[in-house]
């Protein structure tokens, strides 16, 4: 696929990598046991937008984050970010095994999240159809399976 297609004002190259930068309304749509998901959406709805982004993060050990979200900003802590997030862990082994920690901000607050992976998909669906990510970890063919995932570790 074209890194050119665009997804609102955000190219898909853009949903790539990070920092994933975001200027909509997202909020935590599902925590969840299978794999310790954690499923972060925009709607379409919420103003006008032509496509559903779906943000999951997979083998979530730690989590410090508001419901909801007036913008979305997923960035690679400093280092002084990451030794204050693993002292209020008070686990220096919480970034072990392969676990990574990413700092999601909005205009209103800092927070993280301590996952194994994050992913991001996009789609046309409205209202809760899960997504192609959601279908994905939980092992079931999506019913309408148009949309794109975009692996970001």
């Amino acid at each position: 696929m074209s890194d050119t297609r665009i997804v609102d004002d955000v190219t898909a190259s853009q949903l790539r990598k990070l920092p994933l930068v975001l200027d909509r309304t997202f909020w935590v749509q599902q925590l969840a046991s299978p794999h310790w998901s954690l499923l972060v959406r925009s709607p379409r709805e919420f103003g006008g937008h032509a496509e559903r982004i779906d943000l999951l993060f997979t083998g979530v050990k730690a989590l410090k984050l508001r419901i909801a979200l007036p913008s979305l900003s997923v960035r690679r802590p400093t280092g002084e970010e990451r030794a204050c997030i693993l002292a209020e862990l008070g686990d220096n082994t919480a970034l072990s095994g392969g676990l990574h920690l990413y700092i999601v901000e909005d205009s209103l607050s800092t927070g993280y999240v301590v996952a194994h992976r994050l992913s991001v998909s996009t789609d046309l669906h409205e209202g809760n159809v899960p997504s192609l990510l959601w279908s994905r970890l939980v092992g079931e063919s999506p019913s309408a399976p148009q949309g794109t995932i975009y692996d970001i570790d």
